[in-house]
């Protein structure tokens, strides 16, 4: 599947920014992952923050207006960083092997 591929790749440069001892913790960043994951699926949308209202149609939570969206995404990129620097310094160490590599998340933040 693509997606998968495209996570994949997407997972690989970000473990080697943190190997080469490189932030990844940046709007830029972020969104030049964003584009690593959809491209080929919605290469028009890839890379972008949201620039229209969206509702989730029988859903009670309903995503916030797109011109807050920027904001929200740095105060959670400081937000990040403030971790990162708060929490021991291996967090920021990555092990890769043949069998598995540990990477700090930031999707689990976002």
């Amino acid at each position: 599947m693509i997606e998968a591929r495209n996570l994949g790749k997407a997972v690989e440069y970000a473990a080697t920014w943190v190997a080469d001892g490189k932030s990844f913790q940046s709007v830029e960043c972020l969104l030049w992952l964003h584009k690593k994951i959809l491209e080929e699926l919605d290469d028009a949308w890839a890379g972008k923050l949201r620039e229209h209202g969206v509702s989730i149609r029988g859903a009670k939570y309903q995503p916030p207006d797109h011109t807050l969206v920027p904001s929200m995404v740095e105060h959670v990129i400081r937000a990040s960083r403030f971790l990162v620097t708060a929490l021991t310094p291996s967090f920021n160490t990555i092990t890769v092997s043949r069998r598995s590599r540990v990477l700090p998340s930031m999707a689990l933040l976002l």
